[in-house]
């Protein structure tokens, strides 16, 4: 199957396998010499949704040398190749020192993460929502982790960071990026992805929850596959839909705000980056909020009218921004990850 990606300066063709690429990816790598620092059910996950034929590994897009690419855009892909298994050798050697293995426990951990909120995504928002992992390339060398389009009157693309970490200098350093990228006019870069409509220039978002959390999900993931009734309920009602929802809506919106802020303090923004910010990060928050709007809001509402409360005491229902509130105070308690970057993406 072939595939056409539009950067801004010209069209790559994908293929599912690239024989010019290397067979072993980074996560095989770091399951291999890592295996033994996760549980039992962990590893079951990584295996089957990491490694597996439908898991994260296996959906990468890959760079494919194609005859006929001119020689210039055989040089820049064959390049990249060399960059990407560069990069994966000294992460590979990294992993390989004992003193390093809670690093290794780490990206095992953040692999199972990105691969679990790719199949959420899809799973609790699918037709409104795709979620895809990065290629290799724009993850090692762009901080690219996953890819999502989310549908709506306007389509658009952003590029998420997923993070467990609530660490505030590594969240305030990430953050601090995004604002320095805007500042100079530039945006993450998508340079091998899935979409022909988009150009290789997209926004970045910084989405997380805390590792225990994800692990909750991924143990409710696992058995839900294997039709596990209560934990199928337990996962399609889980309180973590509304944190991606919130995240979704209130963090591009706030760097649509920081941009006109920039902007009124008479700092100069580049028209590029102007279009971008209308266009995806307005147009994720406001996708997104549709989604809240027309479709899990009315059903949240329908349910709570099911339930003995209402029917005693017919309470009314939150508004739709009372809802996001009271979400937003209740995870906040629970998902140190979630209140950080609520916090630092705070006007």
């Amino acid at each position: 199957m072939r595939e056409k990606f539009a950067s801004s300066d010209t069209v790559i063709t994908l293929l599912e396998k690239s024989p010019e690429e290397s067979d072993v990816s980074l996560e095989e790598m770091a399951y291999k010499k890592g295996k033994h620092l996760l549980s039992e059910l962990q590893g079951k996950f990584y295996e089957k949704y990491v490694l597996g034929p439908g898991g994260l590994e296996n959906n990468r897009p890959k760079i494919v040398v194609n005859p006929e690419d001119s020689g210039d855009l055989e040089r820049e892909k064959l390049q990249d190749i060399q960059r990407v298994e560069a990069l994966k050798e000294t992460l590979a050697e990294k992993f390989g020192e004992k003193e390093k293995e809670e690093e290794l426990k780490n990206y095992l951990y953040s692999k199972i993460s990105e691969a679990l909120f790719i199949g959420l995504m899809n799973e609790w928002f699918k037709g409104n929502i795709e979620a895809y992992p990065a290629s290799e390339y724009d993850d090692l060398e762009n901080g690219v982790d996953v890819i999502l389009k989310i549908n709506g009157e306007n389509p658009v693309v952003v590029a998420v960071d997923f993070t467990n970490s609530n660490n505030a200098n590594w969240i305030a350093r990430k953050f601090n990026n995004i604002a320095e990228e805007i500042e100079k006019g530039k945006m993450a870069n998508i340079k091998y992805g899935k979409f022909a409509a988009f150009s290789g220039e997209v926004c970045r978002i910084i989405i997380g929850l805390e590792q225990k959390n994800m692990l909750e999900l991924m143990g409710l993931k696992i058995h839900a596959d294997d039709n596990i009734g209560l934990d199928k309920k337990n996962l399609a009602s889980h309180w973590s839909k509304m944190a991606f929802v919130i995240m979704g809506i209130k963090i591009p919106d706030f760097w649509s705000n920081y941009v006109e802020e920039e902007i009124k303090k008479g700092n100069k923004i580049s028209e590029g980056v102007l279009r971008h910010i209308e266009t995806q990060y307005q147009g994720a928050a406001e996708n997104i909020l549709a989604l809240y709007r027309n479709k899990i809001y009315p059903q949240l509402k329908l349910d709570y009218e099911k339930t003995p409360e209402y029917k005693k005491t017919k309470a009314p229902f939150p508004s739709e921004k009372a809802l996001i509130e009271m979400w937003t105070e209740k995870i906040s308690h629970t998902d140190t990850v979630f209140r950080s970057l609520l916090a630092i993406h705070s006007n």
